[in-house]
């Protein structure tokens, strides 16, 4: 689960390259690639230091046309999706 303290931080066992705007990921440990556009890309891009799920949010809400309840619900699914794939940490 994912609180508003938890801190979100990139795992180290992956290669990213970025083209034509969209930023490929390679996982070290499964041999999988991931894209990410837009939002995921810019997300991607806020978590490349340890920080908040709660400071993200307030990130977004910031920069993207979007209420709070659905940036929390679109995100944490975002995060937990990245986090099962081995691409992030969450710790609690």
């Amino acid at each position: 689960m994912i609180s508003y303290n938890s801190i979100i931080h990139v795992n180290c066992n992956f290669i990213s390259s970025e083209v034509d705007n969209e930023l490929f990921l390679m996982s070290l440990e499964n041999n999988a690639y991931y894209g990410l556009e837009d939002v995921g890309k810019r997300i991607f891009e806020i978590i490349q230091k340890p920080i908040s799920f709660l400071e993200i949010v307030e990130i977004l809400l910031n920069e993207y046309d979007i209420d709070k309840e659905t940036c929390i619900n679109d995100l944490r699914e975002f995060l937990l999706n990245l986090e099962k794939e081995n691409i992030i940490k969450i710790s609690n």
